[in-house]
């Protein structure tokens, strides 16, 4: 049976907290001999999702709060994020297209890129609400122990 150890912490939904939350998590996957390449993915994944309910799940909150959860299995990371702020837009994941750019430097979209990048990145990906959180579910896949270090 493989063996598990897991990351969870509960935060204020706040760029800051943010950015405190993601340090947490690249140094708990770092004791957890997780590979350098394997913890950079998971800092971009995490960053894009936490960074999303910020600006736009829990933006008009005072009361904002994200849980990120991160279970190391001998294939995986299993992540799930859930927050109290706002339904998805049409109550489900944003798909994994790239916003059009094919137009002048100036007109490029602003936003739009971060969702195709985290459907790029990870597998399975989920989304639910119930008793009004949203949860994300996703996996970064293929880090078995035995490939850690690189």
């Amino acid at each position: 049976m493989p063996q598990t150890s897991c990351f969870n912490l509960v935060f204020s939904a706040s760029p800051g907290n943010v950015r405190t939350a993601l340090n947490d998590l690249c140094v708990f996957l770092e004791n957890n001999t997780i590979s350098e390449n394997h913890v950079g993915t998971a800092q971009i994944v995490a960053g894009e999702v936490l960074n999303n309910v910020v600006e736009h799940a829990t933006r008009h909150q005072a009361d904002g709060r994200i849980e990120i959860t991160c279970e190391i299995t001998f294939e995986s990371l299993i992540f799930t994020v859930c927050d109290n702020g706002t339904p998805m837009p049409r109550g489900g994941i944003p798909n994994k297209g790239l916003p059009p750019v094919d137009t002048t430097l100036d007109n490029l979209p602003e936003g739009g890129f971060g969702w195709a990048l985290v459907h790029l990145l990870t597998s399975g990906i989920t989304y639910h609400r119930r008793q009004d959180k949203n949860c994300l579910k996703f996996t970064l896949p293929a880090i078995g122990k035995s490939s850690l270090s690189e």
